[in-house]
């Protein structure tokens, strides 16, 4: 189990893994709390969206380079062939602090480095 996984629930530190689930995204995995009983998925970067991480992610670099929503929202259009509301894409905008937190921050130097 990796070190500093705690229970979302009672906050302990007495966990264990406890299979997986899948959803639209992948696999995530299924942690036990031994010391509650309850079962709880680890949070990813982006926890709860819908989408994918990597089109946030481009969504939120687009922003950061000074294109409107429409333009990002062609781009995303284009490149994985998803409609993605311009509201959604407000929304990962403000939600990630204008593009300028720290998680859009080494998103922008991923996306450039790749």
């Amino acid at each position: 189990m990796k070190k500093g996984c705690r229970c979302s629930h009672c906050n302990s530190n007495n966990t264990i893994k406890n299979g997986k689930r899948k959803n639209k995204n992948g696999y995530r995995q299924i942690i036990l709390c031994k010391s509650c009983d309850k079962r709880f998925t680890t949070s990813g970067r982006f926890s709860r969206m819908r989408y994918q991480p990597s089109i946030i992610e481009t969504a939120l670099t687009l922003s950061l380079a000074g294109l409107s929503l429409a333009a990002i929202k062609t781009k995303l259009d284009g490149e994985y062939k998803l409609n993605v509301p311009r509201k959604t894409i407000l929304y990962w905008v403000h939600k990630y602090n204008g593009g300028k937190s720290a998680e859009a921050r080494r998103a922008v130097r991923r996306y450039r480095q790749s």
